[in-house]
C-alpha cells in the first residue's frame, strides 16, 4: 500500500469539510472500482470508477476520518478463516503490500517495499527474485529481509498443522525462500509454476507472527504490535466498536496526511444520520440512501464535478472534544419534552363516567356524563396537540438531517464481486450439450445486470469476458461466442433435442420447477 491517503474530503462552505458517502454495487472485477461492460470500443464502455481524484499537492495535512464498517473484526490474521474486508482493510494500511493492483487492476510492485520482483527462470524451475526496497522497515526498527518471507511461507505452506491457516494457495508450491545473491535480494523458488506468484506475501506479516504458531493463531486477533505502513494500529476498542489507525511518523514513503483513519463499525440505519451529523465522514449507503443524499445537495446547491482538494483536520475525531453529541437533535423519534399531558383529562373522564353510574338522582347523573364528555373532548385535544407537536418534532429532525446531508457527496462505483446464476450441472436434464446451450442462449444477460446495477445509478452492461474486466489489458467482449441469444432461439434449441412446452404446473417440491417435458 501507498503512503498516499485515500482523497475522499473537500471543501463545501467555507471551512467546512464534504463528507462522503460510497455506493457499491456488484460485478465481476479485480481491482476495487473497475467497471464491466460490453463492446470493444472503449469510447463506448461505462467509466471505470466515479471517485474524486485529487492532488496531493492540493490537499493539507492534519485531522481524523472515520469510515463506518460493517463490524469489528474478528481477527487481525488476514489468513485465518474469520478474517473479513475490514481485517484486508487494516492489513493493507499497517502491512507490507508488495504488490498493490493499478487503476487498470494489474499486479504491480510497490515502490515503497519493492526495488523490482521478477521471473529470472522458468526452467528447470520457475524462479522469482524479488530486491527488497532497503529503507522499509518495520515500526520496531528491524529492515524488512528474507527472514520474514520464509517465515510467512512456512506458516502457509500447509505442512504444519499447527497453524490456523485459512488457505495456502501458491505458497504450497514455493520449494524455497532463501536470501539471493545481493544484498536485499530474495529468491524464491517454485515445485512448479505459479502464474499468480504476484499475489504472495500481500500482506505481509513479520517473522515474530508467523515464526510461532500461537502467535499466528492468537497473538494478533486483535492487536498488530509491528508494522510497516503508512499507518500503525493504535488500538481496537470492541466494546466502542472502534479500530484507530495512527500515522507511522517513521514511514519512508510519502507521509500520510491523516493524523488517524478511524474504522468504525456502524448499522446501515444509522448512517445517515451519523453522516448529517459529521460523526462519520465515510460510508457505504444503499441505493435509496444515495438518492436521497444527492437530493439535499441538489436542492442546497447547483450539482458540480466533485473537488480534487480539501483537509480533514477540521474533522471530529471519536471519543474527543469536539465530537458531536450523539442527542444532537436529530432523533425525531423522540418524544417532545413539551408535550401536552392527556393523563388528566382521561383521570377525570373514567371518575366522572363511574360516578355517573353510581349516582341515583338522574339529573345528577346527567351532569357527571357532561362533564365525563367534556374530559373526554379535552383528552382528545391533548392527545392531537402531542401528535402534532410529534410530527412537527419528526418534521424538524428530518429537516435537519436533510440539511446535513447536503454536505455529504455520493460515488457510485463498482464493488470487487460478482454476480452470476449457477445451474446444477449434475441434473440429468442438463446431461444433453443442445440443453445447456438453450439455457445458456435464453438467459437475459442485460436484464441480469440492469438488477444489479441499475439501483444503484451505475452503468449497466453484461461482463463479456470470463478472464478479464473493463480496464484491463487484454479485455474483449468475446460473448458473441454464444451464437444468436434469446427465448425463440433457446425455444428452437430444445424442440431440437425433443423438449415440448408442457403446461406450467406448480413445482411438486422446492428441487422440482419442471416446465417443459421431453417426449
Amino acid at each position: 500500500m501507498s503512503g498516499r491517503p485515500s482523497k475522499v474530503a473537500r471543501p463545501r462552505r467555507g471551512d467546512a469539510t464534504r463528507r462522503t458517502a460510497a455506493l457499491l454495487a456488484g460485478a465481476l472485477l479485480a481491482p476495487l472500482l473497475a467497471a464491466c461492460g460490453t463492446g470493444d470500443d472503449t469510447d463506448e464502455l461505462p467509466p471505470a470508477h466515479a471517485v474524486a481524484a485529487a492532488d496531493r499537492g492540493a490537499l493539507t495535512e492534519g485531522g481524523t476520518l472515520t469510515w463506518a464498517v460493517d463490524a469489528m473484526p474478528a481477527t487481525l490474521n488476514a489468513f485465518q478463516r474469520d478474517a473479513d474486508e475490514v481485517t484486508d482493510r487494516v492489513a493493507q494500511a499497517v502491512l507490507p503490500m508488495l504488490h498493490t493492483l493499478d487503476e487498470q487492476g494489474r499486479p504491480v510492485p510497490n515502490p515503497d517495499f519493492l526495488v523490482s520482483a521478477e521471473v529470472t527462470a522458468r526452467e528447470p524451475r520457475q524462479s522469482v527474485v524479488y530486491v527488497l526496497n532497503p529503507e522499509a522497515r518495520w515500526s520496531d526498527g528491524r529492515p524488512l529481509s528474507a527472514d520474514d518471507l520464509v517465515a510467512q511461507w512456512k506458516a502457509l505452506a500447509g505442512r504444519d498443522n499447527a497453524y490456523w491457516s485459512a488457505r495456502n494457495a501458491g505458497y504450497d508450491r514455493i520449494d524455497s525462500v532463501e536470501p539471493g545473491d545481493a544484498d536485499n535480494e530474495v529468491r524464491v523458488t517454485f515445485t512448479k509454476p505459479y502464474a499468480d506468484w504476484r499475489g504472495l506475501f500481500s500482506p505481509l506479516y513479520p517473522q515474530a507472527v508467523t515464526e510461532d504458531p500461537d502467535v499466528f493463531n492468537k497473538g494478533v486477533r486483535d492487536t498488530l504490535e509491528v508494522g510497516a505502513g503508512p499507518f500503525l494500529l493504535e488500538s481496537v476498542d470492541r466494546r466502542a466498536g472502534h479500530v484507530v489507525l495512527a500515522r507511522n511518523e517513521d514511514w519512508w514513503g510519502d507521509r500520510a496526511l491523516l493524523d488517524r483513519l478511524v474504522l468504525a463499525a456502524v448499522p446501515h440505519d444509522q448512517r445517515l444520520r451519523s453522516l448529517a451529523a459529521g460523526r462519520l465522514h465515510v460510508a457505504e449507503v444503499t441505493a435509496a440512501e444515495a438518492d436521497r443524499i444527492t437530493a439535499a445537495d441538489r436542492e442546497e446547491h447547483q450539482q458540480a464535478a466533485p473537488g480534487a482538494s480539501g483537509s480533514a483536520a477540521d474533522l471530529p475525531e471519536p471519543g474527543r472534544e469536539g465530537t458531536t453529541d450523539p442527542d444532537d437533535g436529530l432523533d425525531g423519534a423522540a418524544a417532545p419534552a413539551a408535550a401536552p399531558d392527556s393523563a388528566p383529562a382521561l383521570l377525570r373522564h373514567a371518575e366522572a363516567q363511574l360516578a355517573a353510574r353510581t349516582e341515583p338522582d338522574a339529573r345528577a347523573a346527567r351532569r357527571l356524563q357532561l362533564r365525563a364528555a367534556e374530559a373526554a373532548d379535552a383528552h382528545a385535544e391533548a392527545v392531537a396537540a402531542g401528535l402534532l407537536q410529534r410530527d412537527a418534532a419528526f418534521d424538524q429532525a428530518e429537516q435537519r438531517i436533510f440539511q446535513g446531508l447536503s454536505e455529504v457527496g455520493v460515488h457510485r462505483a463498482y464493488a470487487p464481486a460478482y454476480t452470476q446464476l449457477a445451474v446444477n450441472g449434475t441434473s440429468p436434464a442438463l446431461k444433453d450439450e443442445r440443453v445447456r446451450w438453450a439455457l445458456a442462449r435464453g438467459l437475459d444477460r442485460e436484464a441480469i445486470a440492469r438488477a444489479v446495477h441499475g439501483p444503484a445509478g451505475l452503468p449497466v452492461g453484461a461482463l463479456g469476458s470470463h478472464f478479464w474486466v473493463l480496464g484491463q489489458d487484454g479485455y474483449q467482449d468475446t460473448s458473441a461466442g454464444l451464437g444468436e441469444t434469446g427465448a425463440e432461439t433457446a425455444a428452437a434449441q430444445l424442440d431440437a433435442a425433443g423438449w415440448r412446452r408442457g403446461p406450467v404446473r406448480p413445482p411438486a417440491d422446492p428441487g422440482d420447477d419442471t416446465v417443459d417435458a421431453k417426449t
